[in-house]
């Protein structure tokens, strides 16, 4: 009788606890159902749902703790973060008037307002998850101050994301509302995740669990159920467990090598597999090397982060105004970027040059474009601060280097630059002349001007580091004759040969396919123009 007594009193002093504990933890587990991040990703009516305002201020009581996600609407959380960031600029523009004098104030002051601290922890999540910059701009009319959202640059458009992106998209909401609104610390948290790379690119999956470790940190757990063999490949051997046949078998140095011949089907489809593999680099040298018997597409892209347009910048960046011929403009992307870049168009005075007549009305309908050359005798003598050749030299026929340098060199005034910009690693083969293309390094550029000096710029970008050359050269520099234009191929003809040599002992894969295709087509190309040339 007295046990039975003292076990019901035990009963209910543990029972209150345990039950409040039980309700306290769950805000410390949060489930992300892929359901749920469709419907956040997808624009949606308002009618029927919260606001992201009032479901972030706590407007639903005290279920909100929990894992209502699906209340989540990009079209309100949109008009939040715009509400948010008109707060900042209102705020900015106040404190602007009140201490005009004394200005390092109001970066003291912007840093302890809520919307601004807000806005910053969002930023801090689109940049996890997208890689890339959410700002915003402020727009000033009359004593009306509002803002403009963007993203990576641009004005912020969610339409033009792709399905991926509006789920990364979905992720950086949902983490900032767990971090703002949750009553748990969500590095402390277990985040459960069933399947997270649907509907990702392969390369996507990798920055959503890379990023959601970051956040997790040391002291949280992410549980993650995936048939990815991108996201395993980047799992420790130690975070593995596997599931099959209702058994979970615990990580070991086995582990991984069962999950991934499980996922793969590896005993039987393994030869298939490597003759796939191995094949995507042939298919590479094929491809390109069938491009190089057609005529190549001109590109137009007026991206104002083209690698290329980068360097460009940089080479000009301590010039105040600038006459600039566009040599071999073909439809005008340099042109148009020039005119849409604020910083680059009110110093550049833009003329083009192009001889190809099909496309001379599109360049007439860049902004503020001086004149448009279709013919080399039109060039004016002594007047260009800087002739650019971007992507052109490589497409001119060697018989032709002499004269056109040439005419380059009388239409640059005596502190002219020629500015010569090249990708060495052509993304696609193209047919240029009767030779084919001749892309020429710096060393070549140099013997083919006849000299020893040049300035030379590389982006730290590895991915362009080696492939984007910018060289420029003063007007007394360019001295071409004959000779040095065959001893510049031959120069092109033996280090292509050489970097054939290296690229065979470099693993196989598709870039390296279309390097060693770019490399073999360079040699055969020069070995010809060197036939004619020496003759």
């Amino acid at each position: 009788q007295q046990i039975s007594n003292i076990k019901n009193k035990a009963s209910n002093l543990v029972n209150q606890p345990y039950q409040n504990l039980k309700n306290y933890g769950q805000a410390f587990i949060k489930v992300v159902d892929n359901d749920d991040l469709k419907i956040t990703k997808e624009k949606i009516s308002n009618s029927k749902n919260l606001s992201f305002e009032q479901i972030l201020n706590n407007s639903q009581g005290a279920g909100s703790q929990y894992n209502e996600f699906s209340n989540f609407n990009s079209k309100s959380t949109i008009e939040y973060l715009t509400k948010l960031t008109n707060e900042i600029v209102t705020d900015e523009f106040n404190l602007y008037v009140k201490n005009r004098t004394n200005p390092e104030i109001i970066g003291v002051e912007m840093t302890k307002k809520s919307s601004f601290i807000l806005f910053k922890t969002f930023q801090g999540y689109v940049k996890k998850f997208l890689g890339n910059d959410f700002s915003y701009e402020q727009q000033t009319q009359g004593n009306i101050v509002s803002s403009t959202l963007f993203y990576n640059g641009t004005k912020f458009d969610l339409e033009l994301f792709s399905p991926g992106q509006k789920t990364l998209f979905a992720f950086a909401i949902l983490f900032f509302y767990l971090e703002v609104n949750s009553v748990a610390n969500i590095k402390e948290s277990i985040l459960i995740i069933d399947e997270p790379e649907k509907h990702l690119h392969p390369e996507a999956q990798i920055t959503l669990i890379n990023a959601l470790k970051s956040i997790i940190s040391g002291n949280g757990q992410l549980w993650i159920a995936t048939h990815s063999v991108h996201i395993l490949s980047h799992l420790e051997y130690d975070e593995i467990m596997m599931v099959k046949e209702n058994k979970i078998i615990l990580p070991s140095r086995t582990t991984p090598g069962e999950s991934f011949n499980d996922l793969m089907g590896l005993d039987i489809h393994i030869s298939k597999l490597t003759s796939f593999i191995s094949s995507i680099s042939e298919w590479a040298y094929s491809n390109f090397m069938t491009q190089c018997f057609i005529q190549p597409d001109v590109i137009f892209s007026n991206n104002q982060n083209d690698p290329q347009f980068t360097l460009f910048k940089q080479f000009i960046s301590k010039k105040t105004t600038l006459q600039l011929l566009d040599f071999g403009a073909g439809k005008g992307r340099l042109g148009s970027t020039v005119s849409e870049d604020k910083e680059t168009s009110t110093k550049i005075k833009y003329y083009a040059f192009e001889p190809e007549k099909s496309f001379l009305s599109q360049l007439k309908l860049i902004p503020n474009i001086e004149k448009v050359y279709s013919n080399k005798t039109e060039l004016p003598e002594n007047l260009f601060d800087c002739i650019i050749l971007c992507n052109v030299l490589h497409e001119i026929n060697p018989k032709e280097w002499l004269d056109t340098l040439n005419n380059i060199k009388k239409s640059l005034n005596n502190s002219g630059y020629l500015i010569i910009i090249e990708d060495r690693f052509l993304p696609k083969g193209e047919k240029a002349h009767e030779y084919g293309y001749l892309i020429l390094n710096n060393e070549e550029t140099k013997t083919l001007l006849n000299t020893t000096d040049s300035i030379n710029l590389k982006l730290n970008n590895e991915k362009y580091k080696e492939r984007i050359l910018l060289s420029a050269f003063r007007k007394n520099q360019i001295n071409p004759t004959r000779e040095s234009i065959v001893n510049s191929i031959q120069l092109l003809n033996d280090n292509t040969f050489l970097n054939i040599k290296k690229i065979r002992g470099l693993k196989l894969d598709i870039n390296q396919g279309r390097l060693y295709a770019n490399e073999s087509q360079l040699h055969i190309n020069s070995k010809l123009a060197l036939e004619d040339l020496k003759d």
